[in-house]
């Protein structure tokens, strides 16, 4: 039993870091994500996210979870510099 609980384990490790994603907008860019409860990390750039009527500004190293909602995220970036980001989903 124990042996089937750790395989487990170790699928979902495999299936959570495969999920993660990098993305890379310019500053002509805008991007909507689903909201599933992902976290966005702010790699390089500076970002704007705009989702339930409120807006978020995050540079590198701002980090922020998305919530569940039936309405998308949009995410840009500010200014001339393209913004990278991971997004990592909730599990």
């Amino acid at each position: 039993m124990a042996t089937k609980a750790m395989k487990w384990v170790q699928e979902k490790d495999q299936e959570r870091e495969a999920a993660v994603g990098v993305a890379r907008l310019n500053g002509d860019s805008l991007r909507s994500l689903s909201r599933r409860g992902q976290i966005i990390r702010v790699c390089s750039g500076l970002g704007w996210i705009t989702f339930a009527g409120k807006d978020f500004t995050l540079q590198a190293g701002d980090q922020l979870q998305l919530g569940w909602g039936r309405d998308a995220a949009l995410i840009s970036s500010l200014g001339k510099q393209a913004l990278v980001y991971v997004v990592e989903p909730a599990f």
